[in-house]
Parts: C-alpha cells; structure tokens; sequence
C-alpha cells in the first residue's frame, strides 16, 4: 500500500491546450502566505 507521500502527483490537471483547456494549474509550492511564485513556462509555439 502506498503511503499518501508516495501518491501525491503534482502534475496532475496541468495537461492544458490553448483549444481544449484542461487543468490550468501550477504545480508549485512555497512558504505560507508567499507572494511570489517563479514557474519556468514552455510552448510548442512559434512565436514569443
């Protein structure tokens, strides 16, 4: 059995499209009552 550290995914609903959006969050973590969270971004687009 896994323990509930062993299940935690923080990808999970970050599968997101520009024409069918699914997920749209962040897996990220910080200190409580933080303010600023630096996620780094890709695209498969061209363009900036």
């Amino acid at each position: 059995m896994k323990t509930i550290l062993e299940s935690i995914d923080t990808r999970f609903g970050t599968a997101s499209k520009h024409a069918f959006p699914r997920g749209n969050t962040l897996p990220y973590t910080g200190v409580p009552f933080g303010m600023n969270y630096f996620v780094p971004q890709t695209s498969d687009q061209d363009g900036s």
